[in-house]
């Protein structure tokens, strides 16, 4: 059984932009958080809070409140970021949602508008408090345009990397998945980077004041855990891959060489078959199982005769040749039965004139 330690799974839109691109990571460069509102009634002091945790782990890392700018459009805005963080909820009810709203101004925002703007978004979008039809399993609409035509418009303005809630948790969860992710993001790839993310998560204690979904459990009631999927099953990790280096490359051609020589030390070895088998107590010499003879004969040969016996037994060896040849033409996947009789002897059956 395969574990979550075991496994990474990552999304691509197509299967072009499962490919990697070019320009490598973006690592070590300034990264914006906008501060909003990840669930109803959220404090401004609980945003706060969730920043100054995510600046002191990661490097180069700035705040903005939404709509803090004045009349500057979102998609314009995002083509100075490198990477975006939002602590903002948005609900995709349709395509055209707003990515980024940084300023008061009423166009701009849209999905729509980030095809429109020049190339040079950010690379890396990590958005923790997005809600999608996902949340209602669909039962309000969606159809999965919803989440698959932005994704399309990021990439195709040059984002590589997405991470993207499905329905809404909000809370230290939230904020502490995407502060490990980010962090991670620096040293590891990225779906290794998430999938570190959230066993760190599944490994901390639940923080129920910071936890606005969850009630107090009674006396009786077990505590909650992080372990469990409804806090990070719904995020959705978008990413194109990276390109090895040769010095990877070679590191892995050699792991895969050293895999295969026991295999091939074992076939080499004549008896390595027979050391497995009698150290699971089966006998090497017994014929296979439902044939009753050597597997390794393509014909049994039958010596009805040896050197010195008489012809009583060479017509038993012919008799036994004619019933044989009945059974190969009843069963036609029947193995073929050869009869042998030495030069000293008569034959079974001589052709008559």
């Amino acid at each position: 059984m395969i574990s979550a330690q075991d496994l990474t799974i990552r999304y691509s839109a197509t299967v072009a932009l499962a490919l990697p691109n070019a320009f490598g990571r973006n690592a070590f460069v300034d990264s914006t958080v906008l501060l909003g509102e990840t669930f109803p009634k959220e404090t401004r002091e609980t945003t706060d809070a969730a920043f100054d945790r995510l600046s002191q782990a990661v490097s180069k890392t700035e705040g903005l409140r939404r709509g803090a700018l004045k009349s500057v459009p979102g998609s314009l805005y995002a083509t100075r970021l490198r990477r975006l963080v939002v602590f903002d909820e948005i609900v995709a009810d349709g395509w055209n949602w707003a990515p980024v709203v940084p300023s008061d101004a009423r166009r701009g925002h849209g999905v729509a508008d980030w095809i429109f703007a020049p190339w040079g978004a950010p690379r890396l979008i990590v958005r923790p408090a997005l809600r999608t039809p996902a949340e209602n399993a669909l039962k309000n609409g969606g159809d999965g345009s919803e989440i698959f035509l932005p994704i399309l418009a990021a990439q195709s303005t040059g984002a590589d990397a997405m991470l993207l809630s499905r329905w809404r948790t909000g809370g230290r969860s939230a904020f502490d998945l995407s502060t490990d992710f980010l962090k991670n993001y620096e040293s590891e790839p990225v779906a290794d980077a998430w999938k570190r993310a959230v066993l760190n998560l599944m490994k901390r204690d639940v923080v129920l004041d910071e936890e606005p979904r969850l009630k107090t459990p009674g006396r009786s009631e077990a505590a909650p855990s992080y372990a469990l999927p409804f806090w990070w099953a719904g995020y959705l990790l978008i990413d194109s891959g990276e390109a090895l280096s040769a010095e990877e490359l070679k590191k892995l051609q050699a792991e895969a060489d050293a895999a295969k020589k026991p295999n091939a030390e074992n076939a080499a070895d004549p008896n390595a078959a027979s050391e497995a088998g009698a150290a699971i107590g089966v006998d090497p010499n017994a014929p296979a199982v439902g044939t009753g003879a050597d597997p390794n004969a393509s014909e049994l040969e039958v010596d009805a005769v040896e050197n010195g016996e008489n012809a009583e037994t060479s017509a038993d060896g012919a008799e036994n040749a004619e019933n044989a040849s009945e059974a190969d033409a009843a069963d036609p996947l029947a193995p073929t039965i050869t009869v042998r009789t030495s030069p000293s002897s008569k034959k079974a059956e001589e052709p008559k004139d």
